[in-house]
């Protein structure tokens, strides 16, 4: 009750079992639509992010495209 709605909105996330987009999304793109979320975020933190994942090579795929241990990543 004491947190902003903005900061509440940065802290909090939700993860579904499955995720089937309604359009044409790479990893990438969606790593970059939580990093815009992060108040803060660094530059080069996408990047940073595919890297962790062990995504460098995948990322720029269509998400159909990536297993589901990639798309859990």
């Amino acid at each position: 009750a004491t947190i902003a709605p903005g900061r509440l909105a940065e802290t909090i996330g939700y993860l579904p079992q499955s995720f089937q987009p309604h359009w044409d999304i790479t990893a990438r793109m969606l790593i970059a639509m939580g990093a815009r979320r992060a108040a803060g975020s660094p530059p080069g933190a996408v990047e940073t992010a595919i890297e962790a994942a062990g995504l460098a090579g995948k990322a720029d795929r269509p998400w159909p495209g990536l297993s589901g241990g990639e798309r859990a990543r």
